[in-house]
């Protein structure tokens, strides 16, 4: 969900840091138009849903685009100005030189700069084209992050019913329970699936896009955002999820079926056979 919004007069970097401070928790007016507007698009998209849940998850970004400054300066030599950093923070007093390493400066031409921090970026582009493919990388390297930090809490919530329902099953009799342990692996291994392949995309950022600067655009992105930090902590938790289950990959699944399968058959073969001699 995206707000746009225009100035209608030139802004002061003290008045682009009072922004930015103000989006870091908006104001609940506009925090309520964009529960509406999400709620509107959920009930347009529900028939394409095939699993109806709304992530406890939320992310928010910040982009400010500037097209042209007045005075005209240095772009280069703005972009390590103490105040100009500052601003992309939300802080109205001067940055400390540790501080400023929180902010990644990386730029093509002379007259542009990309400034990339944690909570917001700073665009200084004249081609609005430019500044639009440059807004939209860093837009998706934010649905990137909101993707790993869902699944991250989704394994989060896995983890623990799927131990207690292994249990389960090694302390009963184990064939009435051979669906809903095979639904189990199936849940598990497309929750493995899906984790798997965007943590392909944020390996290779070929997939998002060809061009060499947006890349390093995107990859200074997912950087800031410590994207690979939360990817770190869901492999770990993949990795534990397949040791724990005994069957973790589909063939093993497949395989393990069949057995079911095998031994629910001979159960019903001997079951008859009993009744037809009367023991039963």
């Amino acid at each position: 969900m995206a707000v746009e919004m225009r100035p209608a007069l030139l802004l002061s970097w003290e008045d682009a840091a009072t922004l930015f401070a103000a989006v870091q928790e908006l104001p609940p007016a506009l925090s309520r138009r964009i529960t509406t507007a999400l709620n509107d698009l959920e009930m347009l998209i529900r028939p394409a849903i095939s699993r109806p849940r709304r992530s406890p998850v939320v992310e928010d970004y910040c982009v400010l685009i500037v097209d042209r400054l007045d005075p005209p300066c240095t772009v280069a030599d703005l972009g390590n100005h103490p105040v100009v950093r500052s601003t992309l923070l939300g802080e109205r007093r001067s940055l400390s030189a540790d501080a400023s390493r929180l902010v990644t400066a990386i730029s093509y031409y002379l007259d542009d700069l990309a400034l990339l921090s944690q909570n917001g970026a700073l665009l200084i582009e004249p081609d609005a084209a430019a500044a639009a493919t440059a807004a939209e990388i860093i837009a998706f390297a934010n649905v990137e992050l909101l993707l790993i930090r869902s699944y991250d809490a989704a394994l989060d919530a896995r983890l623990p019913e799927v131990h207690r329902r292994i249990a389960q099953a090694q302390r009963r009799l184990k064939m009435p329970l051979v669906r809903r342990y095979s639904q189990l692996l199936s849940d598990v291994q497309r929750l493995v699936a899906e984790v798997t392949e965007v943590t392909e995309q944020i390996d290779n950022a070929l997939k998002v896009t060809d061009d060499v600067y947006w890349n390093r655009l995107y990859s200074a992105a997912l950087g800031v955002l410590r994207v690979r930090v939360w990817r770190e902590g869901v492999d770990h938790k993949l990795a534990l999820l397949r040791e724990t289950l005994p069957c973790s990959t589909p063939m093993q699944t497949r395989i393990a079926r069949r057995r079911w399968d095998r031994s629910l058959c001979c159960c019903e073969i001997v079951m008859a056979l009993l009744e037809r001699s009367g023991v039963i």
